[in-house]
């Protein structure tokens, strides 16, 4: 791999023409970002901060190579991005950073208290946490997180409530991470509850495609998200046993190792138009 050289990339509907940078000699790749926590508000206009991939991180895209926080970030974004662009997708999806799990488990919920001070929590339809955990990532959901409240005389038995999953390509049921999950909900819930009551979520683990080695954990999560992205009614309303066609349909395990060829494939062709342009 080049390492002479740092190209710059945008996205195609940028109004910024493509140029090439020069840098102190590592090769620098800047994609367009469709997460929100890269949201900045500038002269009131809302900017993407974007994914900057440098050489080592490129490099991590090879086969047998750990993903880091960056290339989640990365294959997270655009998880989210073909979301936003299919035919009925939710209005609105948050995705942590990749370092809020760990901040949340380290040190505690007041540690993460401010993570959620500028956009509320339970306008959001789905909640998105990465969670990095001796060196294996996975992912946990919070699907209608406005349902964990009710009216104070109304019966909680068989009442609409939040969801929490986790999607683990190990095959982990994650009971702990998805209860501290459940509990930063319910502290972050408290000032808004006003004399409602609080609705226990239902809390459980998918079954989702299984990784066959310890180092596709990261690319293997970005696939589950994306085919949970684009199949949550039916995985949520339904039990699906992971021995049926219907789950092959919906989780197509047979994609899931392509996903860091299809990764490494974009960052070659965006590279390759930059170059070209330049």
């Amino acid at each position: 791999m080049e390492t002479n050289e740092a190209v710059v990339c945008i996205s195609d509907d940028d109004t910024e023409s493509l140029k090439l940078k020069s840098t102190t000699g590592t090769t620098v790749l800047r994609l367009p970002n469709s997460l929100p926590f890269a949201s900045k508000l500038s002269h009131g206009i809302i900017k993407q901060a974007p994914i900057c991939l440098q050489a080592s991180d490129i490099a991590r895209l090879e086969e047998k190579e750990w993903f880091n926080d960056i290339l989640m970030d990365f294959g997270l974004s655009q998880c989210v991005r073909r979301h936003e662009l299919s035919d009925s997708p939710l209005k609105k999806v948050w995705v942590f950073s990749t370092f809020f799990f760990t901040m949340l488990e380290d040190k505690g919920i007041n540690a993460v208290c401010k993570w959620s001070a500028h956009w509320n929590v339970f306008e959001q339809e789905l909640i998105v946490v990465p969670v990095n955990k001796d060196f294996h990532w996975y992912i946990i959901l919070i699907l209608s997180p406005n349902s964990s409240f009710a009216p104070s005389d109304l019966d909680p038995i068989g009442a609409p409530c939040a969801q929490i999953f986790s999607l683990d390509s190990l095959g982990g049921k994650q009971c702990e991470a998805r209860e501290l999950i459940e509990n930063w909900l319910q502290i972050v819930a408290k000032p808004k509850l006003s004399g409602r009551q609080w609705i226990t979520p239902d809390s459980r683990s998918l079954p989702v495609p299984k990784q066959p080695n310890f180092y596709d954990c990261g690319p293997f999560s970005i696939h589950n998200l994306g085919r949970f992205l684009m199949h949550y009614p039916d995985i949520v309303n339904r039990a699906i046993s992971s021995a049926s066609h219907e789950w092959d349909r919906i989780w197509h395990p047979h994609l899931a190792s392509h996903m860091r060829k299809n990764l490494r494939l974009q960052t070659t062709l965006r590279r390759s138009v930059t170059l070209q342009e330049a």
